[in-house]
């Protein structure tokens, strides 16, 4: 065990469960989310995983299609760097701070939209 007692409870072996790690690296894992969300909100399966339909890759076979990409990479394992499609810049999602006027008309919106709402 590392030190500072970060590893294994004393006299257990580190064991690797194998069918679990397949499952991880054959993205099984996800397959099985796919299930749950195919039958649980069938807009939100088809939102999340458009891409994956587009691919027609399904949690059947998620695996073969994960041993196919496996298969390319060890016949090329060479990088190959891609033009990319879109502008790649990452948007600021943090809004520009208002100064204290600005505020002071925002604060007084919203006093006047409420009271407008409690009239009616």
């Amino acid at each position: 065990p590392p030190p500072g007692g970060g590893g294994p409870p004393a006299g257990e072996k580190d064991t690797i469960d194998s069918e679990l790690l397949r499952k991880y690296i054959f993205a099984g894992h996800v397959g099985e989310y796919m299930e749950v969300m195919e039958e649980d909100d069938e807009e939100g399966y088809k939102e999340m995983f458009a891409k994956y339909l587009e691919a027609d890759v399904t949690s059947e076979n998620m695996e073969e299609t994960w041993q196919g990409v496996y298969d390319k990479i060890r016949e090329s394992p060479a990088q190959v760097l891609t033009k990319k499609t879109k502008d790649q810049k990452r948007k600021s999602k943090k809004a520009t701070k208002l100064s204290a006027p600005q505020r002071r008309d925002r604060v007084a919106q919203k006093i006047a939209s409420h009271l407008a709402k409690l009239d009616a």
